[in-house]
């Protein structure tokens, strides 16, 4: 781990994109941001090499903390729109919403967990799609796209931070669910995000 001055930051790279933003506070008078993943163009090809980077950004130093890149199973060239966070219990966890990978990465020690599954359990032939981690009234939520015989659901899980084991919440009126698409594609519901409403009251979490 090693601390950067904002000037001197990857001075020979381009910059990345797309990028997960969360928001903590190491005391009640000290925010820090943290950014994680996102996409580098290197003469407009993917740099596909590229380790997915961490790093915390303390505005009243003006200075950026490089952290442990993220676990290897969480590939490079993913974005903003391929990976789903929220800050809870002094962690940041990331889900890759499309394999339903998981890891958290511990804001006081600096380390990355083992990465782990986070698929619900199939219920009548119902499989999850996509989903997304979310923080609503400080507990975590995963929010997904779910396949089943009747056709396309939208479920909601609670989830147990220390067991990572679900409980469900509710599903969608299918009714609801298509009146917020106008498309009849079968890939209508790709451009569906998530955002929690609440916030823990140490941790704020955007984009």
């Amino acid at each position: 781990m090693a601390t950067v001055s904002k000037e001197c930051e990857y001075e020979s790279l381009p910059p990345k994109t797309a990028r997960s933003l969360g928001i903590f506070y190491a005391n009640p008078n000290a925010p820090r941001f943290i950014v994680v993943g996102g996409v580098r163009f290197i003469n407009n090809l993917l740099d596909i090499k590229d380790r997915l980077a961490v790093e915390i950004y303390d505005p009243q130093l003006n200075s950026w903390e490089i952290c442990p890149p993220f676990p290897a199973d969480f590939i490079s060239g993913n974005s903003l729109l391929s990976l789903s966070s929220a800050l809870f219990g002094g962690k940041f966890y990331v889900l890759w919403i499309y394999s339903c990978f998981i890891s958290s990465f511990d804001l006081e020690k600096r380390v990355w967990t083992l990465v782990q599954m986070l698929r619900p359990p199939r219920y009548h032939n119902t499989g999850v799609i996509f989903s997304f981690l979310i923080l609503c009234q400080d507990r975590l939520v995963l929010a997904g796209i779910c396949n089943s015989s009747l056709g396309p659901s939208f479920n909601l899980w609670r989830i147990d931070e220390r067991t990572m084991e679900f409980s469900k919440i509710a599903i969608m009126p299918q009714d609801l669910l298509y009146s917020l698409f106008d498309s009849d594609e079968d890939d209508k519901f790709a451009s569906l995000k998530c955002v929690g409403l609440g916030y823990h009251k140490r941790y704020l979490r955007f984009g």
